[in-house]
This record gives structure tokens, sequence and C-alpha cells, in this order.
């Protein structure tokens, strides 16, 4: 089969185990890296599957934070934060044959390095010390996209298909009862915006500009296959 022809991206290798379900239609997977979920074994069954349907591999780090699957921001000294981030990285690194393509920020670690000046320069700084040929997914319009593109690192814009906005770069709290969308029309409708006419309805009734290179689906949404079954049948 041919893949869906846009850049889906999926984070994976956190316990769910089905991947091999979802990369064939795949561009790009995000691979956790051990600390919010996710161990070597995992990490080397995924890459194989990666491999073998053609799908670019990206290091998905969090705070070190599995009671909490990394979705809680934790403090730490920017030493501290520069070595999680630099080591997990490094964990998936060393299994591969191939170049690492991407990195993205998992959880409450996406948003803090999205929003917060300091946590977006320790990323960058990681990037630009240990792996300076990687492309970086990021948040249109954030602090880190900003901070990327002045050090001259490649930016990948990322939009979420499944997730619902407040503004072009703020998503809904995963704690509001209506931060997920769990209907295929609504992601459908949601792709089409994004992908044809860059834009995305938010929360608040309005239609926002969002110009996005990569769009995300969530690995552990219970609908995921589903999803981008229906995406394939409107792009094929």
């Amino acid at each position: 089969m041919t893949k869906i022809p846009y850049n889906i991206n999926i984070d994976v290798a956190e316990g769910i185990q089905n991947e091999e379900a979802l990369f064939p239609y795949l561009y790009a997977c995000n691979i956790a890296c051990g600390a919010h979920a996710g161990n070597l074994d995992e990490m080397k069954r995924v890459i194989y599957l990666a491999e073998k349907y053609n799908v670019h591999i990206g290091a998905h780090p969090s705070f070190p934070d599995r009671n909490h699957f990394g979705r809680r921001l934790i403090v730490m000294d920017e030493n501290a934060l520069y070595d999680t981030i630099a080591n997990q990285i490094e964990k998936l690194n060393n299994l591969l044959q191939k170049p690492l393509y991407h990195v993205k920020a998992h959880g409450a670690l996406y948003h803090s390095t999205a929003h917060l000046k300091d946590h977006a320069e320790i990323l960058l700084n990681v990037l630009c010390t240990e792996f300076p040929y990687v492309k970086l997914f990021a948040p249109p319009y954030s602090e880190l996209e900003k901070q990327a593109l002045l050090r001259g690192i490649e930016v990948c814009r990322e939009a979420f298909l499944d997730r619902r906005y407040l503004t072009r770069n703020e998503l809904v709290d995963r704690s509001e009862n209506e931060a997920l969308l769990n209907n295929i029309q609504s992601v459908c409708d949601q792709f089409i915006q994004l992908t044809q006419h860059q834009k995305v309805f938010t929360l608040q009734d309005q239609w926002v500009s969002l110009n996005a290179d990569t769009f995300c689906l969530h690995g552990d949404h219970p609908m995921v296959l589903d999803f981008l079954e229906a995406i394939y049948k409107i792009t094929n």
C-alpha cells in the first residue's frame, strides 16, 4: 500500500505495541527513550518496524517521570535537564544504523520548551552540541521555534490532528474534557483544514491560522488506527 501523502507522525514505544498496524501509513515516528515510557527492548522492536516500513525515526525525550507519563512539569536545574535530554537521545541514537532524523520533546517537556525560554535553550543546546544534524519538531510560533531558527536548526512545524486548540500554538489542557478529538469525522475535518487551508477551529469557536509541516496523532489514542485508515481513504 502507499503511505498517506502527508508528513504524519506518531508517538510510539510507549507500551501499546500497536506500531506494526500504524507504520504502513506513517512518515515519521517519535520513539520514547525510557524516561516517560519504554525501554531498550521496546526501542529495538520499534526501530526494526520503522526500518521495515521506511518510517523516519525521531527521539522523544521527556522529563524523567514514568509515574505521570511525562505529563507533569518537573523542576530541574539546568545541568540535570540537559543531561537527561542528552542521555535519552543518545540511548536511542546508539541503537540506530542510520542517522537520527529528528527530535520531538514529549508531554510537559514539549510544552515547557515551547513556552519557557530557559527550557527551550537547554533543549537547543543539546541539539547544537550533541546532535547538530537532526531536525526539530516544534509548535509553530513558539519560543522554541524562534530560538531554533536563530541558531540555524531545521524546524518542522507540528500540528495535532487529535487535539483541540485554544490558539494557534496552545492546546487545550489534557485535564479538560474537550482536550481530545474522539470521533473520526472531527479528526478528518481537522486534517483537511490544517493540510489544505492552514487553519484550525479553536475551542473559542474561532478560526486561526496554523501553518504546519508535520501532523501528529497520538499512538495511545484508542482510535488511532481508525483515524489513520480514514485519513488514508480521503487522500488516496
